[in-house]
């Protein structure tokens, strides 16, 4: 049976093509951030640095927030305290709750929020973060309050096993490498482009 060489090597190079976008796609630079909601150092480098860099890179990341929080266990039972109060530990529970159960890009909308908008001596702007996100603040209370929890529990246990030294700390690929954070921390979207195998556009001037 005679085969049409040029079909067949047309038919491979689109192949070929096809492959190659889909490892692209696929290709992302792992980014962890671990945190706490109500952390000066850590506000300013998610609304500054993280959020920003997010919105124009948000395609080539795979982005994990870590929130950060002391939990203990005593005869069974789990407990959570956070350095900057009840307040914080909600703030790390509803955030969980967002980037567990909503695509990351609106998860993180919800965060930036709730960062910019939160303010000494008054609720958490749980509510309000909801409505700009466009997500339901309902089923994130209902989250919250039945699998926040074990949500703050695993996040402790992977921060403890990692050895964070210090918040925010970052980190890429899950390598603990403190060179690799205090270049985030100084100039993030910079770090971030570094390491990127594919350059997009936006990384252009870095």
């Amino acid at each position: 049976m005679c085969i049409n060489m040029k079909k067949l090597l047309c038919a491979v190079a689109l192949l070929s093509a096809l492959c190659l976008c889909q490892a692209r796609a696929t290709d992302k630079l792992k980014v962890t951030i671990y945190y706490e909601t109500l952390c000066p150092a850590c506000r300013a480098f998610i609304l500054t640095d993280l959020y920003p860099a997010y919105s124009e890179l948000g395609s080539y990341l795979d982005l994990e927030m870590v929130p950060y929080q002391w939990c203990r266990e005593s005869e069974g039972e789990w407990t959570c305290m956070c350095q900057h109060g009840n307040d914080e530990c909600l703030g790390n529970t509803y955030a969980s709750c967002a980037f567990a159960n909503y695509t990351t890009k609106v998860a993180l909308e919800f965060m930036h929020c709730v960062e910019q908008e939160v303010a000494p001596d008054e609720p958490m702007p749980f509510k309000q973060c909801a409505k700009q996100a466009k997500i339901s603040y309902e089923d994130l209370k209902y989250c919250a309050e039945t699998e926040g929890l074990e949500m703050l529990i695993a996040a402790f246990k992977k921060a403890q096993d990692f050895k964070v030294p210090y918040l925010p700390f970052s980190s890429f690929n899950d390598k603990f490498d403190k060179s690799a954070d205090i270049e985030a921390f100084k100039d993030f979207k910079k770090a971030v482009c570094r390491r990127l195998s594919n350059r997009p556009k936006a990384c252009s001037t870095e």
